[in-house]
């Protein structure tokens, strides 16, 4: 922890900002982990948005068809799988900064 404030205080030294202006660990512990869940929530509605318009869907079902990849439904349950591993990963962390 000494090595992280010695760092922290050295950063602060050469840019020239006040210390109190580096953000904190709460603030590091709630935006950070919020970004990363954020990223299979995105994904999951730029899907929805993509086969929610019909040319995109047929270009889509085109695609999956030749190359065997996985589809709407396949890559929907796969994303709904790594956004529960992240809220499993990410939610605690978020509490843990409101605390802290």
């Amino acid at each position: 922890m000494g090595l992280i404030v010695t760092i922290i205080e050295a950063y602060s030294q050469v840019k020239g900002v006040a210390y109190s202006g580096i953000p904190g660990l709460n603030g590091l512990l709630i935006t950070l982990p919020a970004l990363f869940l954020w990223i299979p929530i995105s994904l999951l509605i730029s899907n929805l948005v993509l086969y929610s318009i019909s040319p995109l869907r047929r270009i889509a079902e085109q695609y999956v068809a030749r190359s065997g990849h996985a589809g709407f439904a396949d890559s929907q349950k796969g994303l709904l799988k790594m956004l529960g591993i992240f809220a499993l990963v990410c939610l605690p962390l978020i509490v843990l900064g409101f605390i802290l």
